[in-house]
């Protein structure tokens, strides 16, 4: 059986790391929302995207492996990406590389900006 001291420290720590945690969903409810005033509709999933392939263009599957998401699910968010001249993609054979537009470097560098005056 656990006394109270050892409990009390445990809790402690669960809280904090909800704390930690909400604390992280709240910054990124906030860059959406300074994302969307600036007239895009940019998701989190969309705003990890640009930041990846500003910093090197990839092929979609290490992209999707890099994030965790599903070849579909970035595959459609890159259609998005194009949509808003954000990014491209370069065909070469089989392989497709995404890359950011110029446009899209831009715009990270305003939400990175964003991210840190938050922080």
């Amino acid at each position: 059986m656990r006394d109270a001291g050892s409990a009390g420290k445990g809790s402690c720590r669960c809280e904090r790391e909800r704390s930690e945690e909400e604390l992280i969903l709240i910054v990124d409810a906030m860059i959406c929302g300074y994302i969307r005033r600036e007239g895009d509709d940019l998701s989190m999933r969309h705003i990890g995207i640009l930041v990846q392939i500003s910093q090197q263009p990839m092929d979609i599957t290490p992209l999707a492996t890099a994030l965790g998401l599903s070849l579909s699910t970035v595959s459609r968010s890159i259609d998005a990406l194009e949509k808003l001249k954000l990014a491209r993609r370069e065909r070469n054979g089989r392989n497709v590389t995404v890359h950011a537009t110029p446009l899209g470097a831009a715009k990270v560098g305003r939400i990175m900006a964003t991210a840190l005056d938050i922080r």
